[in-house]
């Protein structure tokens, strides 16, 4: 099994005061890494001493992201994020606890740890209600989280900024210049690359992998089209 540089855990190590444990990967063999840290921490406790649900009685996970040092200034964003959305939303927002974080200054990667999360990212092969009102409800949270941008949390234009997935259309000339469209459903459409790149295995790595390269160009390719039709268009 893969595992991170012997200096990413001893990082983490040396962070939590304890021995970990490399568990897992959590995505596709690589970053972010589950550990397991030998000694609970007291935010770790209820009051009565006992562990918390879904912390460990024998030591705790932690989760370790481990990104090359180039990209640093991506772990800074994610840092500032976490911080300043854990001051302002307190408990309104399931935010990780940040444990700590090394811009490529002391190991040679970019390295964010944080708390285990409670839940699951596996996709369910059925719509679930709940689950979707639920996220719903996080998503709108999140939008009213108020802030002026600022070097490590600049202003940004895509839901995935360091892709421009419109310049990829252009390149393999699969669109052209689009007119005045509804902002989001050609957004949620467009936010992805034209052949689906890596997204059908990332899929498979959270549970889905029905859903395979040619589906999710038909879902997308509909979704875009339905979009566009009510504007009148008859393609893209």
């Amino acid at each position: 099994m893969a595992r991170p540089a012997p200096e990413v855990p001893a990082w983490a190590s040396a962070v939590l005061g304890s021995e970990v444990t490399v568990l897992r990967s959590l995505r596709l063999g690589g970053t972010p890494w589950l550990l397991r840290a030998d000694e609970l921490r007291p935010s770790d406790l209820r009051a009565d001493g006992v562990p918390a649900d879904g912390v460990p009685a024998d030591g705790r996970n932690v989760v370790l992201r481990v990104i090359a040092a180039r990209r640093a200034g991506e772990t800074e964003t994610e840092v500032a994020a976490m911080t300043h959305v854990a001051r302002v939303a307190q408990a309104g927002l399931p935010v990780p606890e940040l444990l700590g974080y090394d811009l490529a200054e002391q190991t040679g990667y970019a390295l964010v740890l944080t708390g285990q999360v409670a839940g699951s990212g596996v996709i369910p092969a059925e719509p679930d209600p709940e689950r979707l009102r639920a996220l719903g409800a996080v998503a709108a949270r999140i939008s009213s989280v108020t802030l002026s941008p600022t070097r490590a949390l600049p202003v940004r234009y895509r839901p995935i900024e360091a892709e421009d997935f419109a310049r990829l259309r252009r390149e393999q000339g699969a669109g052209r210049p689009a007119r005045d469209v509804p902002y989001w459903d050609v957004v949620a459409s467009l936010s992805s690359p034209p052949d689906m790149g890596w997204f059908p295995e990332s899929m498979a790595a959270q549970g889905r992998p029905d859903l395979t390269q040619e589906i999710m160009l038909e879902r997308r390719d509909a979704f875009l089209a339905a979009a566009l039709s009510q504007l009148g268009a008859d393609s893209y």
